[in-house]
């Protein structure tokens, strides 16, 4: 009996360990299909690499806890610097949401530092302003959260991302899209 007990008992812990370790695993390649395309974009203007901070993800993940029942693309109004990204179905992954910021470069002009006529880019603007060095970001594609790796007004079926950045990335730096700053609104997004 006793033998019987343990071994159930090793059982169950392994069972936990190999789930822990699949999120893990789940969280870690949201995180890098969510940097890569942001670094990549930043490396074609030799800029240094973005790294992950899971302080600016759990700010993402209360912020989208906050937004659950309204659906309403809302900056948080909070410290930090955020994109949105809100498509429809269920098939978009943080790379698309990325690649959707980063389209906006064709709209960008570097010597003026704005946008071209009425044109959105200042969510490509966040990707590669020079001070930007780390980000979070929670991943929602349904109604359960799936990982801490971008942040998300979202309604039940549409997958929204909101990248958070620090306030100490683009504190003073009189960026032309610092939504929190200037109470800009993502109609576009």
């Amino acid at each position: 009996m006793h033998t019987t007990i343990t071994t159930f008992f090793v059982f169950l812990v392994l069972i936990s360990a190999t789930d822990a370790f699949t999120k893990q695993n789940q969280y870690l390649n949201l995180a890098n299909q969510f940097l890569a395309p942001q670094n990549a974009a930043r490396s074609t203007l030799r800029m240094k690499p973005l790294v992950w901070d899971p302080r600016l993800a759990r700010y993402a993940q209360g912020y989208a806890n906050q937004r659950r029942n309204d659906c309403a693309l809302k900056h948080s109004k909070g410290p930090y610097g955020e994109n949105i990204f809100w498509g429809s179905g269920d098939e978009w992954t943080p790379a698309q949401a990325v690649t959707a910021w980063v389209s906006e470069r064709k709209w960008y002009n570097y010597w003026s530092n704005s946008c071209a006529g009425n044109e959105q880019c200042g969510h490509y603007t966040q990707i590669v302003w020079r001070s930007t060095s780390r980000v979070g970001m929670i991943h929602d594609p349904h109604d359960d959260v799936v990982g801490q790796t971008l942040a998300v007004p979202f309604c039940p079926g549409f997958p929204a991302f909101l990248l958070i950045r620090d306030p100490l990335d683009i504190k003073g730096v009189g960026h032309l899209h610092t939504p929190l700053s200037s109470g800009g609104s993502l109609n576009a997004c």
